[in-house]
């Protein structure tokens, strides 16, 4: 499914079919806004699967984020680049040359800077998207987008995990949610194959249940269950996840 691209000049946010956003834990530092902003566009610039957001932003500033295991998008080490004029146009991806991909900005007053990316020149676009329909219609003039995967098994063990795992001190800062999420949370991420009601218990090394709830997920699309631990005690917990007699079993750690 298509999803919805949104930048601005200090920010963006994507938003998939359930309406679950995706935007970085952390803006730019030093945020200006004359509320125009050029949009951002997604590129798997070192083709391993997730996609890289690129955008011009506030401060004359060319910036690349990218997505940290699905959860986060960080600021890539090498970004932000400062040109020396502002831009209100997305960035061009291009291989002028025949030997490396760049980023081409052209500004307000007709300068164009270049960037290089350092990537494949055989990379492709994440998103198939079009720019500049100045009747504003839509239009799809590929073939038809293939839907999230139906199998008989629930879960997609491999997109079904807790994180951090284990849960520390260390581990959240490294993550910083920005403040969007509290601290001593767990994030249990569930993807699934069909559209179900899963049930999840959590148990300690005792086996005490310590939490249950039951949540929707639907299919192809990453759920996110976030449990406090402030409670909880230094140590191993196993949880149990069922749907339509499936049951998945894992395990996390917190370490206090």
């Amino acid at each position: 499914y298509p999803d919805i691209l949104i930048g601005g000049e200090n920010n963006f946010a994507i938003f998939n079919k359930n309406g679950t956003v995706l935007s970085p834990s952390n803006q730019l530092s030093n945020p200006d806004s004359t509320y125009q902003a050029a949009g951002i566009i997604t590129v798997d610039l070192d083709e391993d699967g997730q996609k890289e957001i690129i955008g011009n932003m506030s401060r004359n500033r060319l910036c690349v984020w990218r997505n940290n295991n699905n959860n986060d998008y960080v600021m890539d080490r090498r970004y932000p680049v400062s040109l020396g004029e502002r831009s209100l146009s997305y960035p061009v991806i291009g291989n002028y040359n025949g030997n490396e991909m760049n980023a081409y900005i052209s500004s307000n007053n007709g300068v164009i800077f270049r960037n290089q990316l350092n990537m494949a020149t055989n990379t492709t676009f994440g998103w198939i998207h079009e720019y500049g329909n100045l009747q504003r219609t839509a239009s799809w003039q590929f073939s038809e987008p293939q839907g999230p995967v139906t199998s008989t098994k629930v879960f997609n063990k491999a997109e079904t995990y807790f994180y951090p795992n284990p849960l520390s001190t260390t581990f959240s800062k490294a993550i910083d949610h920005g403040h969007e999420v509290a601290d001593q949370t767990i994030i249990l991420r569930i993807t699934t194959q069909q559209n179900v009601d899963v049930d999840i218990k959590i148990f300690d090394i005792a086996a005490n249940k310590i939490y249950a709830n039951t949540v929707y997920c639907e299919n192809g699309f990453a759920s996110k269950v976030y449990i406090d631990a402030s409670k909880m005690a230094s140590g191993v917990y196993f949880a149990v996840l069922k749907a339509k007699g499936k049951v998945l079993k894992l395990k996390f750690a917190i370490e206090k």
